[in-house]
């Protein structure tokens, strides 16, 4: 291992750079090595066998901070593999593990090696585009609850619906530490967002949220909406692909323009017409548009937070 960062990801998923024996060579190499900041492993179609080695190099590593494995197959069982290593890692700050065909058994195992007093240093769970589902989703969330390093979470693409929300929203109320979260491509719709909504009034620390392709409509929208004029954190809102139309626009207009004084993005691009009941869908007019673009100015935000100063005397 040579530089401060070592990138061996494959061209693609047909086109892997390294096998089982490189990874064996890396993982016994971060034992000495104390240079290497970060290392980049993508796309080598890696299974079990690279995850077990990986986690024997985690095990031995002092100066490692960031690991990204995603595009690979490591399964449940290379997670559990990697989960071992991170109670007693006392230097990775950064896990990318989406797109490896994990599901509950390695979320739980995850759980587990990030509950309070377990590990102390990881900011970024990169976690996306696997198969945890509604289950592995609430053991994640509730282990997560009274953590308070992980700054970060990446869940989009994991078959979450609303059935988790409530572990979601009761992990957001109570968590003090996580700045960005994102959920999108889950089926989560309008179900569970007042949940969802509450929680966000009670939260301090979020600063960035991303839900596109959620599902959640003008009503999901409505609903976030009322959270949202109660927080006054979230810097960053995305929420394309929802099929939001100008009564859900409207709401979180009006959550801005009167309420919150910290939103300085509101994306809510390519929002579409569904094929069906297009009659409960209207596309945001580009004068709503522009008055949500104009609510979100600096000039804006400094009128509406001398307003609410002179309110609260």
């Amino acid at each position: 291992l040579t530089g401060a960062v070592v990138d061996l990801s494959g061209l693609d998923a047909f086109h892997p750079r390294i096998g089982l024996g490189e990874v064996r060579t890396i993982s016994r190499e971060l034992s000495i090595n104390t240079a290497t900041r970060e290392i980049v492993l993508q796309n080598n179609q890696l299974v079990l066998e690279a995850a077990e080695a990986l986690s024997e190099g985690l095990l031995a590593s002092r100066t490692l901070s960031i690991l990204r494995i995603g595009s690979n197959r490591i399964g449940d069982d290379g997670a559990v593999a990697i989960s071992k290593a991170l109670p007693k890692n006392r230097s990775l700050t950064t896990l990318s593990l989406d797109c490896n065909e994990i599901g509950e058994i390695g979320a739980r195992a995850l759980a587990e090696a990030l509950s309070p007093g377990r590990n102390s240093t990881l900011r970024v769970l990169k976690f996306g585009l696997n198969q945890i589902g509604n289950l592995g989703a609430e053991a994640l969330f509730a282990a997560l609850t009274n953590n308070t390093t992980l700054q970060e979470l990446d869940l989009q693409g994991n078959n979450l619906t609303h059935v988790c929300m409530p572990a979601i929203s009761n992990f957001l109320a109570r968590n003090p530490i996580l700045t960005t979260l994102c959920l999108s491509c889950n089926n989560f719709g309008p179900r569970g967002m007042d949940l969802f909504a509450d929680a966000l009034a009670h939260n301090s620390s979020l600063t960035d949220l991303i839900m596109n392709d959620c599902g959640l409509g003008n009503d999901g929208a409505s609903l976030l909406a009322r959270g949202l004029a109660r927080n006054g954190g979230i810097r960053r809102l995305v929420l394309r692909f929802n099929t939001i139309g100008q009564q859900g626009a409207r709401a979180l207009l009006e959550a801005i323009a009167i309420t919150n004084t910290s939103l300085v993005e509101c994306d809510l691009e390519r929002q579409g017409v569904p094929d069906l009941a297009p009659e409960r869908f209207q596309a945001i007019t580009p004068e709503l548009s522009d008055q949500i673009k104009a609510a979100l100015s600096q000039e804006a935000r400094t009128a509406r937070a001398q307003r609410k100063a002179r309110g609260a005397h």
